[in-house]
């Protein structure tokens, strides 16, 4: 018997529909027989059709339409914070976002939930290159939420590159039982760190790594083939280039694709006949214009 459930959350936006298909489609096959999926979405005009879509294809499945929540934020992650307001299971939540499809079974992620309170990932870049300037940044923030700051870098996982914490949210799994601790916490840290956006500095990732260090989670860092970045592996030239080199090969191994963006989706499908036979099973619910979507839109709404 596994030992978590799965959690995600999304809004009402026409490009969410594309991926919540391609989510479900190929995480059928590959969930833990009793894992619950919670999903957490303010689509409640839709909630007939959708609905019978989730319940056909996932066997254990929890719907939940709360209303629009945390509408004091101002930033993206005002969606993401929804994916923690579930009822698990488990004694473990796996949260991700919504823009991945499941290449392997989930079955192998039961063996990092050991000897830790919180499975997690670095961001993929550091952002601030420069010690002193992140040093700064970073004592402001941690000032203004009156939390000490953090001294014990971590490697970030493009580059390999050290520096002051940042986890990146997009994939982690916690302990239900802290859980509470989150939902008291986060968002009220976010609204903090969300002073300084204009530093690209991902205000609930922020939040998030000063309530890791505040609380003294042991932290455990999520292997590469369980959220593959494909941008971190396969970028082509230097940041901030955003293609992606040809022969792409994913890890035969990799359990979640983190695709980010449908153009590079399209890309790995070239290459990885995988991700090409699970895309092309779902053509039929995909517009033509979905595939071309700018970044930005995402940045606004995603989860």
């Amino acid at each position: 018997m596994v030992k978590f459930d799965i959690s995600i959350a999304f809004d009402n936006a026409n490009y969410i529909i594309p991926q919540v298909n391609l989510y479900i489609n190929s995480l059928k096959q590959m969930i833990p027989n009793d894992s619950t999926l919670h999903i957490v979405t303010t689509k409640e005009n839709e909630t007939g059709d959708f609905k019978s879509f989730i319940y056909q294809n996932i066997k254990n499945a929890n719907i939940y339409t709360p209303g629009n929540q945390f509408i004091e934020l101002k930033s993206r992650c005002k969606y993401l914070l929804n994916a923690i307001d579930v009822e698990p299971t488990k004694d473990w939540l796996m949260r991700t976002d919504l823009d991945f499809i499941w290449l392997n079974k989930l079955d192998k992620i039961d063996g990092l939930l050991n000897d830790c309170d919180i499975v997690i990932q670095p961001e993929n870049r550091r952002i601030f290159k420069e010690d002193i300037y992140e040093e700064r940044i970073w004592r402001q923030i941690y000032k203004a939420i009156e939390i000490k700051p953090p001294t014990e870098k971590i490697q970030f996982v493009e580059d390999g590159e050290w520096g002051l914490p940042l986890y990146n949210t997009g994939f982690f799994i916690i302990r239900s039982d802290l859980i509470p601790i989150l939902k008291d916490r986060w968002e009220i840290l976010t609204k903090i760190c969300e002073k300084w956006i204009e530093f690209n500095i991902h205000p609930n990732e922020t939040a998030f790594t000063a309530i890791i260090q505040d609380e003294r989670w042991k932290v455990k860092q999520l292997p590469i083939w369980a959220n593959f970045n494909p941008i971190s592996k396969f970028r082509k030239g230097n940041f901030p280039s955003q293609e992606l080199k040809e022969n792409s090969l994913i890890p035969e191994d990799v359990v979640g694709l983190h695709y980010h963006k449908p153009n590079w989706l399209a890309h790995l499908m070239k290459y990885n006949k995988k991700v090409k036979d699970i895309v092309e099973g779902m053509e039929y619910k995909i517009p033509s214009d979905w595939w071309n979507l700018p970044m930005e839109i995402y940045q606004e709404k995603n989860i």
